[in-house]
């Protein structure tokens, strides 16, 4: 509906009225998952489901293991907006800025000390931040 992916990207907004309608569809209730079988149903016509946020995560996490079984303890992971610190005691602190501020990278909204931690931000970008 939104179409961000570079792929069906078409740079225009949806109609207020096909959003409602849409919202009805948005519930993590509706999706049944059947551990034993392996499998996930929607319980309602319409519904569609994006592993992209959840596809990232697991990828950090994975490479999070990786590290640790090589012996690495101080470690930085970032995928997109997902970012995992590991280890970092003494690090400067993490920033995250407008994604669309002019000029110095300083103009930050939140900074934190992250150690063994993850952190995951998400902006709308259109190549002109």
């Amino acid at each position: 509906m939104w179409k961000f992916d570079y792929q069906d990207k078409n740079n225009t907004i949806p109609d207020r009225g096909e959003v409602l309608k849409r919202l009805s569809l948005i519930n993590y209730r509706d999706v049944e998952v059947d551990e034993r079988a392996g499998t996930a149903f929607l319980k309602r016509k319409g519904m569609r489901v994006n592993l992209g946020g959840i596809g990232k995560g697991y990828a950090v996490d994975r490479a999070v293991d990786i590290l640790r079984r090589r012996g690495f303890r101080d470690f930085m992971i970032q995928a997109g907006g997902d970012m995992y610190v590991g280890g970092g005691q003494g690090r400067a602190p993490m920033a995250a800025r407008y994604p669309r501020s002019k000029g110095t990278a300083d103009r930050s909204f939140a900074a934190l000390d992250l150690s063994n931690a993850t952190f995951s931000t998400s902006a709308i970008m259109n190549g002109s931040s």
